[in-house]
């Protein structure tokens, strides 16, 4: 390098694995990265599974699901 180039700035690109980054967010709470707790509720009369999760740490419920069973 002579005495007129010089380094601005230098990117590093780095391959996201969204696969790992969405399980990261789904498992943990956003807030503090604490794993989170899962309930889940099954009403076999309406077919449904109620889905929630809350974190030990921030005591806040941070998902409440429904699904239907097929």
């Amino acid at each position: 390098m002579n005495q007129k180039e010089k380094i601005i700035t230098e990117f590093r690109i780095v391959d996201i694995n969204f696969r790992d980054q969405y399980l990261e967010e789904y498992f943990h709470c956003l807030l503090c990265g604490t794993e989170l707790l899962y309930i889940h509720d099954t009403d076999f009369i309406y077919q449904t599974v109620d889905e929630r999760a809350h974190c030990p740490h921030c005591k806040i419920e941070s998902k409440n699901l429904s699904h239907k069973l097929q």
